[in-house]
């Protein structure tokens, strides 16, 4: 263990702060895919629409949230500038802003479509709700 630790010491994080980085991301994306697809086939044998609307929207948005954590990992394991320490933290708080508007936003267009097909709305009143909804996000 002592060789291990003396050895990752002698390693800049220049060299292995890339590596992490595009391993974190791409362990992530490929939990993130099969959790996705276990939630859509448990959704699926539901008879509540609400849940497949809610898996559906939640997958493009959890893309940001692995790029925003991946960030601040590199943030956190490079030795950055004041400057760039903070344009990273701008990226991943921006980053968790548009993960939160995309979900809201295929969330709210999900259920809409979903339930204006149902009769509760109609497809004018539909895509009307769906445009002050988009407009107040």
């Amino acid at each position: 263990m002592q060789y291990i630790e003396s050895f990752i010491g002698k390693i800049s994080p220049t060299l292995y702060t890339p590596f992490v980085f595009v391993a974190w991301v791409i362990i992530l994306w490929l939990v993130k895919r099969f959790l996705i697809y276990r939630l859509k086939r448990w959704a699926a044998k539901t008879s509540y629409l609400w849940d497949d609307v809610l898996v559906k929207a939640v997958a493009i948005p959890l893309n940001f949230i692995i790029l925003a954590s991946a960030i601040a990992i590199f943030e956190n394991l490079l030795p950055l500038s004041g400057r760039l320490d903070h344009m990273a933290g701008i990226g991943v708080s921006g980053c968790v802003i548009l993960a939160v508007v995309i979900f809201l936003d295929r969330f709210v267009k999900g259920l809409t479509d979903v339930y204006s097909s149902k009769g509760i709305f109609s497809k004018a009143s539909g895509g009307l709700t769906r445009g002050l909804i988009r407009a107040f996000i």
